[in-house]
C-alpha cells in the first residue's frame, strides 16, 4: 500500500475541498505576485533582507514540503502548517515594510508548495476530474487578477524599494504564533550529500526566483549539454517583467570560477543550470 492513500478523501469530502484549495492557491500566489514585484525594484537591499531573514538560525532557506512538513506529515500536521501558514500571511497583510514582504513572499511560497503536493496531489489523487478543475479554476482566477488587480497594483506602487516604502525596526518582524511557523521548519531528515534536482525543483525555483537568493550552487553539465559551464555560481539579482500579460524574470548571474563574473541569464538559461546543478552552500 502506498503511503500517500492516508491522504485520499472521499468523492463527497473532496468536492468540498476544490474550493477552499482555489481560494489558498489564489492566497498565497497573489502575495506573492505583489512581493516579487516590490522586491524586485530594489534588488541590493531585497538581497541583504533575504540575507538576513535566513542567517537567523531558526529559519531554514528552505521551502521544499520534505524540509517544511517533514517527508512523512500525517494529513491534520499538513492542514495545521497551512493554518499557520494562512495566519501568518493575514498577520503580514498589508506588508509595512521590505522586511515583510520577504517574510510574506517566504511563507507564501512554501505554502504553495506543501498545498500542491498534499492538498492538490495527494488528497485528490483518484479524482482527476477534480485535479483539473481545481487547476483551471485557479488558472482562471489568476490570470483575471494579473490582468485587473495587478496593473493598479503597479502603478499604485511605481517607486517602492527605491526609497519609497517605509522602513522596519532593525529586528526583523516574525510572525507571533503560539507554536512552530511556517517560516520555521523542522530540521531537515537524513541531508546526506547534494543530490541533483528534480524537474519539480527546477520548476518550483523558476516559479519563486527568491528562493535561489542566497545559496551558491555547483554546476556540473555533460560534456554533450548545450553549455560548458562547470563550477560554483550563484544568483546575484534578478528582475520582473510582463511581456504581453505574464510574468517572466530576468537573472544576473555570478560564475564564481570565471572570477564572480556577472553574466545576464533568461529562464531558460537558467533552467538549464539549475538541471545540472546541487546547492552546495
Amino acid at each position: 500500500m502506498s503511503r500517500h492513500n492516508k491522504y485520499k478523501l472521499s468523492r463527497a469530502e473532496a468536492l468540498r475541498q476544490v474550493d477552499p484549495i482555489v481560494d489558498r492557491y489564489l492566497k498565497y500566489l497573489t502575495a506573492d505576485a505583489e512581493d516579487t514585484e516590490i522586491l524586485s525594484h530594489d534588488p541590493t537591499r531585497r538581497d541583504a533582507i533575504i540575507a538576513q531573514l535566513y542567517a537567523d538560525p531558526n529559519v531554514k532557506p528552505s521551502c521544499w514540503p520534505r524540509d517544511i512538513v517533514g517527508t512523512d506529515p500525517s494529513p491534520e500536521e499538513c492542514d495545521e502548517y497551512l493554518a499557520q501558514a494562512d495566519a501568518a500571511i493575514d498577520k503580514l497583510t498589508p506588508p509595512q515594510s521590505l522586511e515583510d514582504r520577504v517574510t510574506r513572499c517566504h511563507i507564501a511560497t512554501a505554502a504553495i508548495l506543501v498545498l500542491q503536493e498534499y492538498k492538490w496531489g495527494y488528497a485528490l489523487q483518484d479524482y482527476y476530474d477534480l485535479q483539473d478543475k481545481v487547476f483551471v479554476q485557479y488558472n482562471d482566477k489568476f490570470a483575471d487578477w494579473m490582468k485587473n488587480v495587478f496593473p493598479q497594483f503597479r502603478a499604485q506602487h511605481p517607486n517602492v524599494g527605491l526609497g519609497g516604502h517605509p522602513t522596519c525596526s532593525s529586528s526583523m518582524r516574525q510572525p507571533s504564533l503560539s507554536y512552530q511557523t511556517p517560516l520555521i521548519p523542522p530540521p531537515m531528515q537524513n541531508p546526506g550529500s547534494p543530490k541533483a534536482f528534480s524537474a519539480e525543483e527546477v520548476a518550483n525555483f523558476l516559479s519563486s526566483p527568491h528562493t535561489l537568493l542566497g545559496k551558491q550552487f555547483r554546476s556540473s553539465p555533460p560534456p554533450v549539454d548545450g553549455h560548458d559551464y562547470e563550477g560554483m555560481w550563484e544568483v546575484e539579482s534578478y528582475t520582473t517583467r510582463m511581456p504581453q500579460g505574464r510574468i517572466d524574470y530576468e537573472f544576473v548571474i555570478l560564475l564564481k570560477d570565471f572570477g564572480s563574473v556577472a553574466i545576464p541569464m533568461g529562464q531558460e538559461e537558467v533552467k538549464l543550470l539549475l538541471t545540472h546543478s546541487v546547492i552546495v552552500a
